[in-house]
């Protein structure tokens, strides 16, 4: 097994583990959660590259961006 693939799927995991967290009932700081959503981002970017699909790449760094700047709102509101 190719180890980009092997990141891609780590990646995905780590994103769903962290929708799910933030979807579920239970109170989970948001601190805890988006390293989970950052790291299968990253993960998920880097087999983006590794597949060298641009629309796949676009939506990565958009997402990252995006968990980026919800991280440091979230500093700034403390």
């Amino acid at each position: 097994m190719d180890i980009f693939y092997i990141i891609g799927i780590i990646g995905l995991l780590s994103i769903i583990a962290g929708t799910f967290m933030i979807s579920g009932g239970r109170k989970i700081k948001r601190k805890r959660i988006y390293p989970f959503l950052l790291a299968g981002g990253v993960c998920l970017a880097i087999y983006s590259f590794y597949i060298n699909d641009v629309i796949f790449i676009i939506l990565q760094i958009s997402y990252i961006l995006i968990v980026i700047y919800d991280i440091l709102r979230l500093k700034k509101r403390r």
